[in-house]
């Protein structure tokens, strides 16, 4: 099993990541994030060595379609929290980013 992990540097990503290399150490994983205030290498750390990191914007369809002429991806997950605060900044994005995930 392949996964892309869209956010797999925040809190919930991370978490996730750490879940499925304990539960699926069979598991590739690629992390794709753009490395925010949210997310931060530092909780990747136990992992860097059983993951792949990809630093970049699931709305940039460039470097989507660009990871995905490399990998081979069975699943793909976006991993984020959000608050109330940010949707109205995150509703224009939209657009941008279901065409990087239109490429998926």
């Amino acid at each position: 099993m392949r996964l892309l992990i869209t956010g797999g540097a925040g809190f919930i990503g991370s978490n996730f990541v750490h879940y499925m290399l304990s539960k699926h150490s069979e598991a590739e994983i690629v992390v794709l994030d753009k490395l925010t205030y949210a997310g931060n290498m530092s909780s990747l750390k136990d992992a860097l060595a059983d993951i792949e990191f990809v630093k970049g914007d699931i709305c940039d369809e460039a470097i989507v379609k660009q990871l995905l002429k490399i990998v081979t991806v069975s699943s793909t997950l976006r991993l984020r929290r959000t608050s109330i605060d940010q949707l109205r900044v995150q509703l224009p994005s939209f657009k941008r980013m279901s065409s990087g995930l239109t490429s998926c």
